[in-house]
């Protein structure tokens, strides 16, 4: 049968179409209507509510800055007690900044301060507090492990701690609710939960920074987005709003499916007259559906495997009387266009793996060859510089002469890598070639020193070197020993605060081994990204770092390096507080008179 004798059945449903089409605009329309109007106004109920908290960080504020001043001038008046009470401080403590030992306290409940605030708390508060202005701490464990929040303030040599309850949040977040399950959530500066309609989550200070719309509001942003709820296991619309100044955030938030509900209640007003009208599209449907719509479907499907990347498909031709001519043509011809796809797709995929390579191997090359480049000449830039700028006599002629020296083994070092990349062109991608030679264990270490001599006394920091056996011998490639020791003592003055402590510390281990420990109290790594940060191109997941510069490269090509010397390398950080970079050289490169001792009685 023809195609054409089947056309005219076709008009039999053309009244159903503009209906079909009417009824699904329509609900997409009145939903899209339905989550704009939402999305307004809980934008508008995140600022509102973002106002309030405004207010009340500038009550705390006021009221904290009085009484501060008061306490730390040892100057007690019935109105400090006035202001504790009123804005329902727990305590209101000075304690020495060096040591947290509390100096004078006040307190408007029995919670009184403790004796000393304990160090790590004590290192946390001094982390956070400035001596401009009053600062707010995240939400911490209290007594009995209630939800307890602190502003801090340094004034001179001590250390104004006004503990406050969560309370005022919990309430303000309650205030909102609409709808069957619309809700606010207010989060601190790191993403824990201050307010939530979870009880549970606000004792157990739930961190939520992970969320997609947390991570948004939390970077400043102000806007609405749906997202999946993991306490109500839905999808949520959610408005939020961040405050300047606290990080504190506020969204408001209600289940999509409520918002389709009220949707579908005024969709469902104009579904009798839609139902009416294609039962009798229906039916003319039906019929033709069982004449043509087989073929159809087995060509979808095919089209649809071919989509999802199966090219190896083939539609079985129907040759019944009762399929359309041009139907059995179209499956035949169907399967010719996928075979021809098949054969393409495989040329391309063998050509585009081939590419990707190739880019993969030029960018690590290009990658690695610039960072390689870079430290030889800023140790040759820094040195001229200094010799440049120095008063005539403020240097010695050994200093000169040793500054002179480590031009020149700079210069060498990067004219030895320029002879190296000429040999590398001509070998395959990744291969390094070690010049091994015998070298002292504290030459890389005074080389490190003194190209990074800038940097360290930019940021003020302390370099201490513990190598109390400095006749220790490698046997390896020295170059690469300089860059692996360059690239981790670099990292850690970058990572460190101002006016830290870096240590390197060797030390002869009993296997025979050479171990060296760089460690700094720097911003630390979080545990989540240790792995990741050996990659290329990529750094830690720290909001600290945005100011940092880096290529992300260091670490990854010490890694490369470590392997080739069959060293091991790890790295263990405390985040906030320090990290530790840990070097192992196997013995078999160490020369010292234990190891010799071993050699001869083997």
């Amino acid at each position: 049968m023809k195609l054409r004798k089947q056309l005219f059945l076709t008009f039999a449903i053309a009244s159903a179409v503009p209906l079909l089409v009417l009824w699904f605009t329509l609900s997409e329309v009145m939903y899209k209507k339905e989550l704009n109007d939402a999305e307004t106004r809980h934008v508008l109920i995140a600022q509102n509510l973002a106002s309030a908290l405004k207010r009340y960080r500038t009550d705390i504020e006021t009221s904290f800055s009085y009484v501060a001043k008061n306490l730390v001038a040892q100057n007690f008046t019935t109105k400090t007690d006035t202001f504790i009470s009123q804005f329902k401080f727990r305590h209101f403590c000075i304690a020495n900044l060096k040591t947290g030992e509390i100096i004078t306290h006040s307190a408007s409940t029995p919670t009184s301060c403790p004796t000393v605030v304990p160090s790590k708390r004590l290192s946390v508060f001094k982390s956070l507090a400035n001596d401009r202005k009053p600062v707010f701490s995240p939400v911490m464990a209290g007594e009995k492990n209630q939800p307890i929040m602190y502003v801090l303030q340094i004034f001179g040599n001590k250390l104004a701690i006004a503990a406050f309850p969560t309370n005022y949040f919990e309430k303000l977040g309650k205030s909102i609710s609409f709808g069957d399950k619309g809700h606010a959530v207010i989060l601190d500066q790191t993403g824990t939960v201050l307010a939530h309609p979870v009880p549970a989550w606000v004792q157990a200070r739930k961190n939520i920074s992970k969320l997609s719309v947390a991570k948004r509001v939390m970077a400043g942003e102000t806007g609405a987005t749906t997202f999946y709820s993991p306490a109500y296991h839905s999808d949520m619309l959610s408005g939020f709003h961040n405050i300047k100044g606290t990080g504190w955030s506020i969204m408001i938030q209600q289940p999509v499916e409520e918002l389709r509900a009220a949707a579908r209640a005024t969709h469902s007003t104009i579904f009798p007259i839609i139902a009416m009208c294609l039962l009798l599209s229906g039916a003319v449907a039906l019929f033709i559906a069982r004449q043509i719509m087989k073929p159809l479907d087995d060509v979808i499907e095919a089209a649809t495997a071919v989509e999802r990347g199966d090219h190896n498909v083939a539609v079985d031709v129907n040759e019944s009387w009762h399929v359309p001519h041009e139907f059995k043509n179209m499956q035949k011809r169907f399967n010719a266009m996928a075979k021809s796809v098949s054969e393409h797709q495989n040329r391309q995929n063998r050509k585009y793996q081939s590419v990707e390579n190739d880019s993969k191997r030029k960018t690590e090359y290009f990658s690695s060859l610039a960072h390689e480049l870079k430290t030889p000449l800023n140790s040759i830039l820094g040195f001229s510089s200094v010799l440049k700028e120095a008063n005539p006599g403020t240097l010695t002629p050994h200093e000169e002469t040793e500054f002179l020296d480590h031009i020149e083994k700079s210069a060498k070092h990067l004219l030895t890598f320029v002879n190296d990349l000429l040999n590398f062109n001509r070998l395959d991608v990744g291969v390094h070639v070690l010049k091994e030679q015998k070298f002292y264990l504290i030459d890389p270490i005074r080389f490190c020193e003194t190209t990074l001599r800038k940097e360290i006394e930019a940021k003020n920091v302390d370099l201490l070197i513990e190598c109390p056996d400095k006749e220790i011998q490698l046997f390896a490639d020295e170059r690469s020993i300089n860059q692996i020791m360059i690239n981790l003592v670099g990292n850690a003055v970058r990572y460190s605060f101002d006016k830290g402590q870096i240590r390197i510390i060797t030390g002869l281990q009993e296997d025979g081994s050479v171990r060296i420990d760089i460690k700094d109290n720097g911003i630390g790594i979080p545990s989540d990204d240790l792995e990741e940060i050996l990659q290329p191109f990529k750094r830690a997941n720290d909001p600290q770092l945005a100011d940092i510069h880096g290529t992300g490269l260091g670490l990854s090509i010490v890694s490369k390096l470590v392997q080739l010397h069959d060293m091991t390398f790890e790295i263990k950080s405390e985040h906030g507080f320090s990290t530790t970079a840990s070097l192992i050289i196997p013995k078999e490169r160490v020369i010292s008179d234990n190891n010799s001792q071993d050699s001869a009685a083997a």
